[in-house]
């Protein structure tokens, strides 16, 4: 995809345009876990995008511990909201695992 944004300068340094996705499969997708501002960010990032008339939607992937209103908020900006389930590392390799593990199984028709 980035080839198709960076058109051929991105050529031109060796990127290689990525395989052809089926249409309606692609989407721009972003990360969204507790109930802190940083849904702020997602709804920038949302009216950028249509800003620059994308043609690819905003998915926001979801712990469970986002709150509804801001789910609520991010649907009302065209954010198409899936929710996700949090991985847990092994118990025998804590110590320096960050807060939050994730799989992002999100099979949906953009």
């Amino acid at each position: 995809m980035a080839a198709a944004i960076l058109g051929k300068a991105a050529m031109v340094r060796g990127y290689r345009k990525p395989a052809a996705a089926p249409k309606g499969r692609r989407a721009y997708v972003t990360f969204l876990a507790g109930d802190g501002d940083y849904w702020k960010g997602v709804v920038g990032l949302a009216k950028g995008l249509r800003k620059v008339r994308s043609a690819y939607p905003l998915v926001v992937a979801v712990l469970p511990d986002v709150p509804e209103d801001h789910r609520r908020i991010l649907r009302s900006q065209g954010c198409l909201v899936r929710e996700i389930e949090p991985v847990y590392p092994p118990e025998n390799q804590t110590q320096f695992a960050m807060a939050y593990y994730l799989s992002l199984p999100i099979e949906d028709k953009f």
